[in-house]
């Protein structure tokens, strides 16, 4: 998420090394060299015209919720390396059936054949000015640029998924179509594969893989009549206001404009197959690395005393269900309107592109408690639970890491980690039950979200009685700080940290914040310091999604489709980085930077400089 970065007051430096790009104001110029098969270098230009500015189209669902699955096999032995592997660089076996490898491997039909990456990069809906770190292709970039390419790069970019667009516009066309006549077969076809696919996991197996399903398939289940439940409960609201409106309520395109709710529901059988096949897919691989020894499993998923977790507390859970429809409405009929995104507090601390706009059209942006108190919520019931998840592969990275850190003790002992714009701190707490004698920072730009973080520390350390997954821990007083700044401008001094965690930040920056947040978290870190950065998929990440993964921005999110195509491991390159590794998880991915200056050309050291 959003909530902490700031215009830099610097240029942006001179792009290093030996790729990507020249960019002018009528074009693009790409240049980009990697290694052939042979070991050689080859290079290839492309050049291409600027686009018309994105036309205002979205999709309902938002990235990576609306998807079309192929027949998907039962899954082979896996190739994934085991925590420890990782941790003595070493790779398991193509044909490994070692207990100790991570155990979610299948590879569904590949997706069907895109269009060049030029095209896809300037068609309309993902059309954004070039800037200097502008690329064609950014999954390109970096395959050819970290050397370890987790293996769930290659298995969710050969998910064959769709993302089908949908206007926002106020006719009654609303670009969502009316089922085909092989819609009921297709998604009887679509649901019978999510069953076998269900089924090839085995989730009864032993008992902790039937506390896994029941827990994750229970949140999917209950976030998906949520989104349900705020979907309807605006599509009312919006029809009962046409229903008043002089003129039917028209948007300009000669009818009534079709609501989000309607737009979903065209095909609801094959919406609610195509995402519960997405989670299964997410969630085997979620629980491969939990049995690899990446992390543990969530601290809050057995955890099922009401008086300390709320998830299974009925009255929290019904306050925060009627909170979030509130929401729901409120947001849905901005987003809807196209209404103001101005915020209601104005401060010099804040930048003006994050001080003047509302993100996701959400109430207050993020300068409300109401905001950040129904923002969890929000998230999860648009992914139909799957965020936690998505997020907690940044956790890979950071265990291969930690484990070739010589001073690193047990829990993390010695450990000093930052997260910058933490938002909720809902990712914070999964890194505490993992390292929870590590002394960590939670850092945001929004008061109100602070406070937020703050409590879901609390609620961890009720749950685990005081300590972390691994025992131990102080007390969250005195091992947590919690600090009020931007992410590019953090006041602590130089080789603060060991570790700088980002979740959900860059696609909301323009490119010289990014730029600007790289080259402060080199100054905080120490060499051989870890920088974890996650984000939304982009371009060439899910190939089947290109044509339209730009509509993301129609959200009020600004800086998405430039992000989108941004080449983030140059920035960090010429940052002064080494790219390690990178993981993707469904929507989301992440790329892993050392700090150059440990020893060796990635700067790790196995210790402290």
């Amino acid at each position: 998420m959003q909530t902490a970065a700031a215009a830099p007051n610097k240029m942006l430096l001179a792009r290093g090394g030996p790729r990507l790009l020249v960019a002018g104001r009528r074009g693009l110029r790409a240049t980009a060299r990697a290694a052939d098969g042979n070991g050689a270098s080859t290079t290839t230009t492309t050049t291409t015209t600027a686009a018309a500015p994105a036309a205002a189209a979205y999709v309902d669902d938002q990235i990576g919720l609306a998807t079309v699955f192929a027949d998907m096999p039962s899954p082979p032995a896996s190739p994934w390396p085991s925590a420890a592997d990782r941790a003595v660089g070493g790779e398991a076996p193509a044909s490994s059936s070692s207990s100790s490898t991570a155990e979610f491997s299948y590879t569904p039909a590949a997706a069907a054949a895109s269009s060049p990456a030029s095209s896809v990069r300037l068609l309309p809906i993902n059309y954004a000015p070039e800037t200097r770190y502008t690329v064609d292709s950014p999954a390109d970039a970096d395959a050819a640029r970290f050397p370890e390419l987790h293996p769930s790069v290659e298995f969710w970019r050969t998910f064959r998924t769709s993302m089908p667009m949908r206007t926002g516009g106020g006719g009654g066309g609303g670009g969502g179509g009316a089922p085909s006549s092989s819609s009921s077969s297709s998604s009887l076809d679509e649901a019978r594969a999510v069953l076998r696919d269900l089924a090839a996991t085995s989730p009864l197996e032993d008992a902790t893989s039937a506390a896994y399903w029941a827990y994750h398939l229970g949140r999917t289940g209950f976030f998906l009549g949520a989104s349900f439940a705020g979907a309807l409960a605006h599509h009312l609201v919006a029809t009962a206001e046409q229903a008043r409106s002089p003129n039917g309520g028209g948007g300009g395109g000669g009818g009534p404009q079709k609501t989000p709710l309607e737009n979903l529901t065209s095909a609801g059988a094959r919406e609610v197959t195509n995402r519960l096949a997405e989670a299964i897919a997410l969630y085997r691989q979620d629980l491969a690395e939990v049995r690899a020894g990446s992390y543990a499993l969530p601290y809050d998923m057995t955890a099922v005393d009401p008086t300390k977790n709320a998830q299974y507390n009925p009255l929290a859970v019904a306050g925060r269900t009627l909170a979030f429809v509130r929401e729901a409405v409120a947001t849905l009929d901005r987003r809807v309107k196209r209404a103001d995104t101005s915020n209601w507090l104005e401060s010099p601390l804040f930048p003006a592109y994050y001080a003047d706009s509302t993100f996701h059209y959400q109430s207050g942006g993020w300068l409300t408690s109401r905001s950040s108190r129904a923002y969890e919520f929000s998230t999860e019931s648009l992914f139909f639970g799957r965020q936690d998840a998505m997020q907690r592969a940044a956790l890979v990275p950071l265990a291969a890491w930690a484990a070739r850190q010589a001073g690193v003790g047990a829990g993390g002992e010695g450990l000093r980690v930052l997260e910058v714009a933490a938002g909720t701190g809902r990712f914070h707490t999964f890194i505490r039950d993992n390292y929870p004698r590590a002394r960590s920072t939670v850092s945001d730009l929004s008061p109100f979200y602070l406070e937020r973080a703050r409590e879901n520390m609390r609620a961890w350390r009720r749950i685990r009685g005081g300590g972390g997954g691994g025992g131990g821990g102080g007390d969250d007083d005195d091992s947590v700080d919690y600090v009020l700044c931007k992410a590019e401008d953090v006041p602590r001094p130089d080789a603060s940290f060991d570790v700088v965690t980002c979740t959900y930040l860059f696609h909301e920056l323009p490119e010289e914040a990014r730029v600007a947040c790289a080259e402060e978290w080199r100054r905080l870190l120490r060499p051989g310091g870890l920088v974890v950065l996650t984000d939304s998929v982009q371009i060439g990440d899910r190939p089947a999604w290109d044509a339209s993964i730009g509509a993301f921005g129609d959200f009020n999110e600004p800086h998405y489709r430039n992000y989108v195509a941004c080449d983030v491991g140059a920035i960090f390159e010429d940052a002064g980085f080494a790219p390690t590794m990178k993981v993707t998880a469904s929507a989301s991915k992440t790329w892993a930077f050392v700090k150059r200056g440990g020893g060796g050309d990635g700067g790790e050291d196995g210790g402290r400089a």
